[in-house]
């Protein structure tokens, strides 16, 4: 272990250094500074253990470095020192987690034991990181099995399963006198903020913390798979005789509502029974389970939704008038009454895949034979912003199918002759522009286009190469930076004009872009 010492008086230093028998501490290298300005150097170029530092500093104090070892090297065990029993600094430091608080002028004997402690801690610290790093590689090594099964059972490749899965069963190590295995599907269906900021590992850890807080007390255990975008498959298994499975709906009950009040995405849950040997038979069931759900509810599903039905009768829907309806500009009509239908059938739980799958190639054929009616080529109504084999796989769920009808009506209607001006993503600078002074959402600019929220949002990233909220940000923030250079108006003036209510926020937005503050920047450019 290294340790650094840091006093603006050099007496102090040495004393310090030279006082103390720090190989007896099992110190193996003793650093020493005069400021936090070069302790932060020494930080930057040698391993630290250990910080012993005083507080009353001229420049920079003992509890502003401590703070800035905290941001950057949060393992490091810190020790304070400092002439006067100040509650404030005693308060702070804990705060900061200081480990020890001394008052000098501090005894030898009283700083050795310090570090004694300090060190011993740090042992143990160090000590659980390896367990810990040990038992994070055999989670890893049995969710790469998991992965692998998964991964043959969508593969159909169901001879090699069944070897798989006992070769995952023997890396438990018997752990529970008579196992028992249930599976589950967790699947994010949409994010109720931008997304960017997450990605499948970090749900997937945010998922793995809210299981093990719930069950901790049922004796079970539990592996993630992770399977394609936001989706996971999670394999429980537990002791035979109490590990139920009404044990473990209990426990997704409340991880699941935990999920839908305080995380940034919502998600369904899809139940299998106990598996009884067949994990290839449970993972399709599951997946039937999943592709059932149509209207992407965020709810539980246990095993027995969907049944064997095929779903509501589509009599109603008079398909052999659709084409007629489209070529005769009431395509809005077919789509509404689709929409209808879907609604109802869900809530008369009647809803199926199979049923989705046939209104989607009635839909098809309709949009098909009046383009060969007009002598247009069929590949014409498909753009790089909406592609062919986007919408041939357009009928998984309600909103994606209600997505491809509105497209396909809309360019029916435009073509042969394209409506530029009608360009939704134009008409969306365009309100932009225009409303710079609001706080302007996502969702109403898509409504303002009249497009589907998902659909304006993939397409405004690949016309303009941002995503929504980065643009409008980068817009709003390059017309502040005219105003602060050409105008006299006041910053807080400013923010409002581009509908910064909050003032705060609005400075450190700025700050973190241009790395100055709005008054910084105006006097910078105003002076060059």
């Amino acid at each position: 272990m290294n340790v650094i010492i840091i006093d603006d008086q050099k007496d102090v230093v040495n004393s310090l250094k030279n006082g103390i028998n720090w190989s007896g501490l099992n110190i193996d290298e003793v650093y020493t500074a005069c400021s936090a300005k070069d302790a932060r150097k020494l930080f930057g170029e040698f391993p630290i253990e250990i910080m012993l530092s005083d507080i009353e500093m001229p420049e920079e104090d003992g509890l502003s470095l401590l703070r800035w070892v905290r941001e950057n090297y949060s393992d490091v065990e810190c020790i304070l020192l400092t002439s006067y029993a100040n509650f404030d600094y005693a308060k702070e430091a804990i705060m900061l987690d200081c480990y020890d608080y001394i008052l000098q002028p501090a005894r030898f004997e009283e700083v050795e034991a310090a570090v004694r402690k300090a060190g011993l801690k740090l042992k143990q610290k160090q000590k659980m990181l390896r367990l810990q790093r040990t038992q994070d590689f055999l989670l890893s090594q049995r969710e790469m099995v998991l992965d692998s099964i998964i991964e043959k059972i969508f593969a159909s490749e169901e001879a090699r399963v069944d070897e798989l899965f006992q070769e995952l069963t023997d890396m438990f190590q018997k752990k529970f006198n008579k196992e028992c295995y249930y599976l589950a599907d967790i699947q994010i269906l949409r994010w109720k903020k931008d997304e960017e900021e997450w990605n499948g590992e970090l749900v997937k850890l945010v998922l793995r913390n809210i299981l093990e807080e719930i069950y901790r007390q049922n004796s079970c255990e539990f592996l993630i798979s992770q399977i394609g975008n936001y989706d996971y498959f999670i394999l429980f298994y537990g002791e035979g005789d109490s590990f139920t499975y009404e044990t473990l709906l209990n426990g997704i009950r409340p991880a699941h509502d935990f999920i839908l009040k305080n995380m940034e995405f919502e998600a369904a849950v899809y139940m299998g029974n106990r598996v009884q040997g067949n994990l290839y038979r449970s993972v399709q069931r599951l997946t039937e389970i999943k592709e059932n759900n149509i209207m992407r509810l965020p709810e539980i599903f246990e095993e027995t939704y969907g049944g064997t039905d095929r779903g509501k009768s589509l009599d109603s829907l008079n398909i052999s008038r659709w084409m007629k309806r489209i070529d005769g500009g009431e395509g809005v009509l077919v789509k509404n009454a689709v929409s209808i239908f879907l609604k109802e059938a869900q809530k008369e739980k009647s809803i199926h895949i199979d049923m989705m799958k046939t209104i989607h190639y009635e839909f098809s054929k309709a949009v098909f034979s009046i383009l060969e009616k007009r002598q247009l080529n069929s590949q014409s109504i498909f753009t790089a912003e909406y592609s062919y084999e986007k919408y041939i796989n357009a009928y998984r769920t309600y909103d994606t199918l209600t997505e491809a009808m509105e497209y396909c009506l809309l360019r029916l209607k435009n073509i042969p002759e394209e409506q530029t001006e009608a360009d939704p993503v134009k008409l969306a600078l365009k309100y932009i522009g225009d409303n710079m002074n609001k706080n302007i959402s996502r969702s109403e600019v898509a409504k303002h286009v009249y497009l589907n929220e998902e659909y304006f949002s993939r397409i405004f990233k690949s016309r303009t190469g941002f995503a929504f909220k980065d643009y409008v940000t980068e817009v709003k923030m390059k017309y502040v930076k005219e105003l602060l250079v050409t105008t006299n108006f006041s910053i807080s003036i400013i923010a409002s004009k581009v509908g910064y209510d909050n003032f705060s926020y609005f400075s450190k937005l700025f700050k973190k872009l241009e790395n100055m503050t709005p008054q910084e920047y105006r006097t910078f450019h105003k002076t060059t």
